[in-house]
């Protein structure tokens, strides 16, 4: 069973949080996404902001035995 099917949903992003240039050139995948509002008012047009939980991956052609089509790298 996976985490997924039990049907729990949170609104926290957990890891640690770096800068977007770490991730150019990788393949990632996006697990999580979070819109709420800036923690800088007037900073930007919309007032709100986007946290992303990431995780590096590789990808294959073919789906695995769960139907994924990517591996986690460990780290």
């Amino acid at each position: 069973m996976r985490f997924s099917e039990l049907g729990i949903t949170s609104d926290v992003i957990i890891g640690k949080g770096i800068d977007m240039d770490e991730l150019f050139g990788k393949r990632i995948l996006i697990e999580k996404t979070l819109i709420k509002p800036s923690n800088f008012p007037g900073k930007n047009t919309s007032g709100l902001r986007m946290q992303m939980q990431v995780v590096l991956a590789s990808f294959e052609d073919e789906p695995d035995a769960n139907g994924d089509f990517y591996k986690k790298n460990a780290d």
